[in-house]
């Protein structure tokens, strides 16, 4: 099973090239064969992992049994930087996808670098940020993707119910986009948008304290159950 974004791997854009020779300064590189294990899901990672040449797979296995594959890290990719500076598991196992070699930075030396570095630990700060926000733009498009979903679902059941009047060109419902959040579980904004999204495919007209289901929409909701 091939995993989706979020990354696992921290981003080196925020990385300034005094940082990266500071890092550099405390770094070894190593080579690894085709299977060889660098980190174990759920432990602390010893060190950050650079790939320099070749690829990394990066997989757990799920409680019920079947194997989650994130995207293999490419050469220019780093793992570990969130379980190092967090002291926290690292979610994957991650092996060597043919032979390889990386740069590593143990932990405890990072770790001393940025006590002792205000600059070095203000970029690695920066570092994690960039793959927090992408982690949240992850999460958010995956939200969005359901509650898209939830509202026209809830379009359709209020139009089997009857809970507006036919129109020339579908089906008009006295609805609010507040009382539609409140219906889906969602805030207003994060409803409009999915509204306008349908709104631009032809499914609904926005009117107000009105949601008019066009005849594409109502035709799909005829089959829907009440």
């Amino acid at each position: 099973m091939l995993s989706s974004p979020p990354r696992v791997e921290a981003t080196q854009r925020a990385l300034t090239a005094r940082t990266r020779e500071r890092l550099a300064a405390i770094s070894h590189v190593r080579s690894w064969n085709d299977g060889d294990v660098l980190l174990l899901a759920g432990s602390v990672a010893r060190w950050i992992i650079g790939l320099e040449e070749g690829r990394l797979r990066v997989a757990r296995i799920r409680p019920n049994g079947v194997e989650e594959l994130r995207k293999g890290v490419r050469p220019g990719g780093t793992l570990g930087l969130v379980s190092v500076v967090a002291q926290r598991p690292f979610p994957f196992s991650v092996t060597a996808a043919g032979p390889c070699r990386t740069r590593l930075y143990a932990a405890e030396q990072v770790i001393a670098l940025m006590r002792a570095d205000g600059e070095v630990a203000l970029d690695l700060a920066r570092s994690l940020a960039f793959w927090a926000a992408e982690l949240e733009d992850a999460s958010l498009e995956h939200r969005n993707e359901s509650l898209y979903e939830r509202v026209h679902a809830v379009l359709q059941r209020l139009h089997a119910q009857g809970a507006g009047r036919a129109v020339d060109d579908g089906f008009l419902l006295r609805v609010s986009q507040y009382d539609l959040a409140c219906m889906v579980g969602s805030s207003r904004p994060y409803v409009n948008l999915q509204l306008r999204r349908m709104e631009e495919g032809g499914l609904v007209r926005l009117g107000y304290r009105s949601i008019t289901l066009l005849e594409t929409g109502a035709a799909q909701s005829r089959t829907a159950p009440a």
